[in-house]
C-alpha cells in the first residue's frame, strides 16, 4: 500500500469538492475531493448514512504482482468506508455499462490481494441504485451536514409528522438560519422522507424513532 493518492493528478477529469464531517478528524469544513459526478453522489450518500462513521476518497494505492505477466500492477480504490459496527471496506465506483467480466475479475483479484494483506476487501457500486431524484436529494441534504444547529432540539416541540415548509416556519422562532437548519435536521437523520420524490416545501417529513 502506498500513500494517499492525489485526486488532482488525473488530468482531464472533473474534480468535485465539498465539505465533510466524516472525512479527516470530523471538524466542520474538512474538504474532500472526488474524481467524477458519480463518486460525488456516493460521497453525499456516505455523508448522510448514520451507519458510516468516516470515509476517505482515493485512500491508497495497492501494488501486487497479479495476472499472467506477473508485472507489478497498481489499483487505487475510490473510497475507504468505515462503519459504526467496526467493519470497513473499499468502494469502487463505476458506471454499469463499463462493468464487464474483465473489470470485475480485475477488482476481485485486487480485493483478494487486499484481504490477504489484512486489509479491507473491495466492493463495486454503480449508478443503478440511484435514480436522478435520489441523487439530487442526497446532494441537497449532504450539503447541510457541515452545518451546526444554533439551538437545542430539546428546547422546541417538533411534531412527528410535518412538511418541510412547516418545519422551516417553526424553526424561524428559534433561529435566523431556519432554512439551513431545517435541511440539517433531515441530513442529521432527525427527520426522513420518501427519497423517490424530490425534496420540496410540501414534502412530508416523519420523525425518525
Amino acid at each position: 500500500m502506498s500513500n494517499k493518492h492525489n485526486a488532482n493528478k488525473h488530468k482531464g477529469r472533473h474534480i468535485f469538492r465539498f465539505n465533510s464531517k466524516k472525512n479527516g478528524n470530523g471538524t466542520i469544513g474538512c474538504g474532500i475531493k472526488v474524481e467524477s459526478f458519480l463518486e460525488y453522489c456516493y460521497a453525499c450518500i456516505f455523508e448522510c448514512d448514520p451507519n458510516i462513521i468516516s470515509f476517505a476518497s482515493q485512500p491508497e494505492t495497492m501494488h501486487s504482482e497479479i495476472g499472467d505477466d506477473e508485472k507489478l500492477k497498481g489499483k487505487t480504490p475510490d473510497f475507504l468506508v468505515k462503519y459504526a459496527n467496526g467493519s470497513s471496506e473499499y468502494i469502487e465506483v463505476h458506471w454499469s455499462k463499463k462493468v464487464d467480466k474483465k473489470y470485475r475479475d480485475k477488482v476481485e483479484r485486487f480485493s483478494n490481494y487486499s484481504a490477504s494483506q489484512g486489509q479491507s476487501k473491495i466492493r463495486i457500486v454503480t449508478e443503478l441504485r440511484l435514480t436522478p431524484l435520489i441523487r439530487v436529494n442526497y446532494q441537497l441534504i449532504a450539503d447541510c451536514m457541515a452545518q451546526e444547529l444554533s439551538f437545542s432540539i430539546e428546547d422546541c416541540e417538533l411534531p412527528e409528522h410535518i412538511t418541510l415548509n412547516e418545519l422551516i416556519e417553526i424553526l424561524s422562532n428559534y433561529t435566523d438560519t431556519h432554512i439551513e437548519e431545517a435541511y440539517y435536521l433531515i441530513a442529521f437523520g432527525y427527520y426522513e422522507f420518501d427519497m423517490s420524490s424530490l425534496l420540496q416545501c410540501d414534502t412530508a417529513l416523519k420523525k425518525v424513532s
